[in-house]
């Protein structure tokens, strides 16, 4: 039963606030309040606020609607409209031909209209205003005529509008069809739902004059009215809520100071006990005290406490982006990325001169991130966090499927247009497309392409979160996600950011989920506790990234990496960094990937110092396996970009990692710096610079820009920027620029080169530089982050590839490659792959034992070899054995799944076809997609016996008689190799039998 605002009953949770409006648990969970009014729940009716006050009161009425009603129908109660509009001294106006005083008004009904607005006059004392306008229409004069009649009876202020529903004339037709598209309806249901009408625009106040000048001062009263109302939005912006400290610190930068010189004191010890580096302390206050002059601290003690949360959870996560570029972070413990030995540029991150807040992306495990959000939502309040909102646009194949359907077209006719869509041009299509009679499919590929980027639906934002010192609701309506649990902004990330709002991203990467779950299989099936944040350099490790051995590797996967990381060479941690910088679209079309490939190879003379960023023991073998781009599985390196690069890397160390995944990427492939540093790092090119000023900056990566930083690095060393300013400028090229604002940032640029003694080719080879890498040059602190779990995923798949296999298969879907590509890697690798088995799959795949060889390996001379193949370099591997889980078995759910788990654990194993069908009572569907897996073989029942059986045996539950004797399977022909296959493949989409 509804109760009264501010009271809630026993079972309900604590009120958010005076009347504020309360969000459910879950779908279930439902708002509470007072009784509605008796007001039609189709009427519409303007509302205007006159103040912050007024738009924060405005702002819950309209949340306490969405959180009232399922997502996209709010449901609005006269009760919470009377008491928004009498808190925040809202103003109305009594709207279009759908508001109760117009619609009696356009029926003649003086009476109904006089009562309508008394209603309103009521809940609005002395803020009320009868709207009047005249769009051409034979009903305008009278019904504009009766409601000035009603306004002079009632003494109620007469305002013009134009009822405007797009700002020109020529959007007329576009705005009916979005209508018509948003109502669900046809456009030849015509105006029952839109007036057949262009005047609904912005007019000119002289027009608007003209059309309504049989009522004096209603036009003026407009304009009076929206000074009255105006006030600057930005005064409703929230901060940040204050950090819950321990009593001893003063404030929160206090509280930070000392979580950040405790956390240095083991990350930068200095030469006493307790003391720090010097120089890192110097960074440390720099950093501090520029979070200080911004008011960040609280931002920081945010994320710490959101991580820790994680880690106590055994939750893997860690932070991207730019981020890592902070020292405070470094000694927060929120990063493994070092960033003053790396050198990488604070204000990259954070500056005065940025005029924005920070912005720290943080990653967890995919499957646990939401205990991550629901965390957030608990510690700082269900009303004050919510996530951000996301902008679905329109885009020309989706709009044709709703634009179809508003002209009336069947979805044959809508496949017929999409073909036209890819020329742009409405001109192109023939008259003789099929279409109804009256139809132009020019006229409808026209809508379309005029409507392609228009906002379509509000989505949830991948991560961003908002937390709040006071109820967002007062800032920005909220609404429901279609994820349960999940209140969002109706603002998007760019919204908030205007406002100054701070947002948090909580990122979920499935390859942390893979991480996680290999380790946990190597537990289980070892009894070793792997720590990943702890796992040496092997140079066996970046050998397997040398030879683009990197399918499923992290960001190293792709066919670019795999042809890099062999020239590449990676060695060395960073060797990961530059790699993953390296194939991007900057280095790329700055004409770097080659030359820095050349040089790191001895290809092209090199002329710098090699800096030594390794901070614990390599593995050759590790190094070598990325070096052959066996990288199937490996985070970034698995693509195959990225195994065309590896081979050409040739990674040696950390930092030729994140090189290789920077590499990669839009940035270097459209600077054209892939090729290039490629060749220079395989010594084919000689090392130059564009000019010595640039051979500081570009030292590392043989004279070719592979990370962002390095381009901001060159606007400012090169032009004489601020580093707030490379950064602004940076962003400036990132968005879509005009070719005067491009012609600005040019001129500029080569201004502040000429001052510094920059000029001629070696400007234009900047600039070009800067150009190519703006939209999508690859932050080397994002590198690093990311060359972490490289060297992480590669070292678990060269030490346990059957748990790595495991853990890969159990997180899908993630990653570069199908299950199936997985599988048949691994089994090149000597990793055996079981199908699935009644009595022995779980839900996930396993790492189970092996009681005897499999069918394609065999034991030759004490060696392990796979028939046809050389010998596996792991006597380990034969021990074990990946058998896949019932979740991959076509027809299988988690309802059947459970079923069957259940009957094996209550029973014990099957001992036949039928005691399974008995005790489980799967479909026949069912049936056949374990039959045809293999899964019953360990019953006695081959694949095209079990296929035949599961049509009689399906349904046979614990409530019906077993089958009659005799009825058990004919014996059938056993499958080839070939069916066996084919079978695999439809019935889990993985072949255990035959490499496809």
């Amino acid at each position: 039963a509804p109760v009264a605002p501010g009271r809630e009953r026993q079972d309900e949770p604590a009120p958010l606030g005076p009347d504020a409006p309360r969000p459910r648990r879950g779908r279930s969970h439902r708002m509470h309040g007072p009784k509605p009014l008796n007001l039609p729940p189709t009427d519409h009716l303007v509302l205007l606020a006159p103040d912050p006050a007024g738009y924060a009161a405005l702002s819950g009425l309209v949340t306490r609607a969405q959180f009232a009603g399922e997502k996209d129908r709010p449901v609005y109660a006269g009760a919470d409209l009377a008491e928004a509009a009498d808190r925040g001294r809202l103003v109305a106006l009594t709207g279009c031909r759908q508001g109760a005083v117009p619609r009696a008004a356009q029926a003649g009904d003086l009476a109904g209209a006089m009562r309508a607005a008394a209603r309103l006059r009521a809940v609005f004392p002395g803020r009320l205003f009868v709207e009047v306008w005249h769009h051409g229409m034979p009903e305008d004069d009278p019904r504009n005529d009766l409601l000035a009649e009603v306004a002079g009876r009632l003494r109620l202020p007469l305002v013009a509008t134009n009822n405007v529903h797009y700002h020109d004339r020529s959007q007329a037709d576009l705005a009916e069809v979005l209508a018509a598209v948003g109502g669900r309806r046809h456009l030849e249901e015509g105006h029952g739902f839109w007036p057949a009408t262009d005047e609904r625009f912005l007019k000119s106040p002289a027009d608007m004059a003209r059309r309504l000048a049989r009522y004096p001062g209603a036009v003026e009263r407009a304009a009076e009215l929206g000074s009255a109302l105006a006030f600057d939005l930005r005064l409703v912006a929230p901060r940040l809520p204050d950090f819950p400290m321990p009593g001893a610190f003063r404030d929160e930068m206090d509280y930070l100071r000392h979580l950040v010189f405790e956390g240095a004191r083991s990350v930068y010890p200095g030469e006493g006990p307790g003391a720090v580096d010097p120089r890192a302390a110097a960074r440390l206050e720099h950093e501090l005290r520029v979070i200080g002059d911004l008011g960040f601290p609280g931002y920081f003690l945010v994320v710490w406490d959101i991580v820790c949360f994680a880690r106590s959870q055994d939750i893997y996560c860690q932070i991207r982006g730019s981020g890592a570029d902070s020292a405070v972070c470094r000694c927060l413990g929120v990063t493994r990325v070092d960033p003053i030995r790396l050198g990488l540029p604070f204000e990259r991150f954070l500056s005065a001169e940025r005029g924005r807040p920070p912005d720290i992306d943080v990653d967890f495990e995919a499957e646990r991130r939401e205990e991550v959000i629901q965390y957030c939502y608990q510690r700082y309040g269900r009303e004050r966090a919510a996530m951000v909102a996301n902008v679905i646009t329109y885009r020309a194949r989706s709009v044709l499927q709703d634009v179809g359907k508003a002209f009336g077209l069947t979805q044959a006719q809508v496949n017929g247009l999409t073909k036209y869509l890819d020329t742009r041009r409405p001109e192109a299509i023939p008259e003789f497309v099929d279409l109804p009679a009256g139809l132009s499919g020019r006229l409808i590929l026209d809508a379309c392409l005029r409507l392609d980027g228009f906002p379509r639906h509000l989505g949830i934002h991948s991560g961003g979160m908002v937390i709040a010192d006071r109820p967002l609701w007062e800032v920005v309506p909220l609404e429901w996600g279609r994820m349960e649990d999940r209140s969002v902004l109706q603002w998007d990330k760019d919204d908030c950011a205007s406002m100054g709002i701070v947002k948090f991203d909580l990122l979920g990467l499935g390859m942390l989920n893979a991480l996680h779950l290999s380790v946990d299989i190597v537990e289980e099936v070892h009894g070793v506790r792997l720590d990943l944040a702890a796992i040496p350099q092997e140079r066996a490790i970046y050998q397997m990234l040398t030879r683009a051995d990197t399918v499923g590797v992290f960001q190293v996967e792709s066919r670019a990496q795999m042809a890099t990381l062999p020239r590449m060479k990676p060695k060395t941690f960073y060797d990961l960094a530059i790699e993953v910088a390296l194939i991007r679209p900057g280095p790329i079309q700055g004409h770097s990937v080659h030359p820095f490939l050349r040089r790191r190879n001895g290809e092209e003379e090199v002329r710098y110092v090699r800096l030594d960023l390794a901070a614990i023991p390599q593995e050759r073998a590790i190094y070598q396996m990325l070096t052959r781009a066996d990288t199937v599985g490996v985070f970034q390196v698995e693509s195959r970009a990225q195994m065309a690069t590896l081979p050409r890397m040739k990674p040696k160390t950390f930092y030729d990692l994140a090189i290789e995944v920077a590499l990669i990427r839009p940035g270097p492939i459209q600077g054209h710096s892939v090729h290039p540093f490629l060749r220079r790092r395989n010594g084919e090119e000689e090392v130059r610079y564009p000019h010595a000023l640039a051979e500081p900056i570009l030292a590392k990566t043989l004279g070719v820009p592979v990370f962002q930083e390095q381009l901001m690095e060159l606007a400012r060393v090169c032009a004489g920027y601020t580093p707030g300013q490379s950064d602004r400028l940076r962003q400036a090229m990132t968005h879509k620029r005009s070719d005067e604002e491009m012609a600005k940032l040019r001129a500029g640029t080569y201004a502040g080169m000429a001052h510094n003694g920059v000029t001629g080719p070696a400007a234009d080879e900047i600039w070009e530089k800067l150009q190519g890498f703006a939209s999508f040059g690859f932050p080397e602190s994002h590198s690093v982050s990311f060359a972490y779990i490289v060297y992480m995923s590669s070292w678990l798949r060269h030490h346990w590839p059957t748990e790595y296999l495991a853990g890969l298969l159990n997180a899908q879907p993630m990653g570069f490659y199908s299950p199936n590509s997985l599988v048949q890697d691994a089994r090149r690798h000597g990793v055996v792959v079981l199908p699935p088995d009644v009595n022995e799959s779980a839900y996930d795949c396993t790492v189970v034992p092996l009681a005897a060889d499999p069918d394609d390996v065999v034991v030759v001379a004490g060696l392990a070899r796979r028939r046809g193949r050389g010998p596996l370099d792991d006597p380990l591997r034969l021990s074990t054995a990946v058998r896949l889980g019932l979740r991959y078995v076509r027809g299988l759910g988690e309802v059947e799944i459970t079923r069957l788990e259940g009957a094996r654990f209550v029973g014990g194993p099957f001992a036949g076809v039928v005691d399974l069908a008995q005790r489980t009572g799967l479909r026949v569907e069912t049936l056949e997609g374990l039959a045809a897996a293999g899964a019953l073989a360990c019953l006695g029942v081959e694949r095209r016996e079990g296929l035949w059986a599961a049509g009689a045996l399906a349904g046979l539950g614990p409530d019906r008689l077993p089958l009659a004797e005799g009825a058990e399977p004919p014996r059938l022909p056993v499958m080839t190799l070939a069916e066996e296959t084919r079978a695999d493949l439809w019935s889990t989409g993985v072949s255990v039998h035959h490499p496809v």
